[in-house]
């Protein structure tokens, strides 16, 4: 919570990147980084919550922030016990709304949650509809082939490039 405050201030409006990966945040520590996504002049590009226990809660409580946030590209939300229960379709169903209204995400990490097909069904409209997203990756355990085929993507520029060289043609 404190250093949510702490980067919401005009002193650390320069921050690009935030990883929080594996700091035992529970569904508690959904509202106050939701507090600091909606800070007006914050330039977090990144936000790493990989290996938490934030919970359907805790996105449901991230998603108040991400609907008020316009500089977030990377969104990583991976291994955070998001599975099927009643709160945890609520969460869902909130991201699948932010996901259709967020202009600038383009990267999203949601593996290791065990979201299933009702899960995924509910993000399809907001990975589909918004073409800024390049990479969505989800786990397929629990969902059925043609959602998860639907919902996984990753973009050609996160593997890298490889094949010929241009050759420059010689003026005569």
């Amino acid at each position: 919570s404190s250093l949510c405050k702490g980067i919401a201030t005009n002193s650390n409006s320069s921050l690009e990147v935030l990883s929080l990966k594996h700091c035992n945040i529970d569904s508690m520590g959904g509202e106050p980084i939701a507090a600091m996504l909606t800070f007006k002049r914050l330039a977090l590009k990144t936000l790493d919550l990989s290996g938490n226990s934030l919970g359907g809660l805790g996105l449901n409580r991230l998603c108040k922030g991400l609907e008020q946030n316009w500089s977030l590209t990377t969104f990583r939300l991976a291994g955070n016990n998001i599975r099927q229960s009643d709160e945890d379709i609520a969460a869902l169903e909130a991201f699948g709304k932010v996901l259709l209204t967020h202009s600038k995400l383009t990267e999203i990490d949601f593996n290791h949650n065990h979201i299933g097909s009702k899960g995924g069904q509910l993000l399809l409209p907001g990975v589909r509809e918004n073409k800024q997203i390049t990479t969505f990756k989800v786990s397929e355990l629990g969902m059925d082939a043609e959602t998860y085929k639907t919902l996984f993507r990753v973009s050609n520029a996160s593997k890298g490039t490889k094949g010929k060289k241009k050759s420059k043609k010689k003026k005569k």
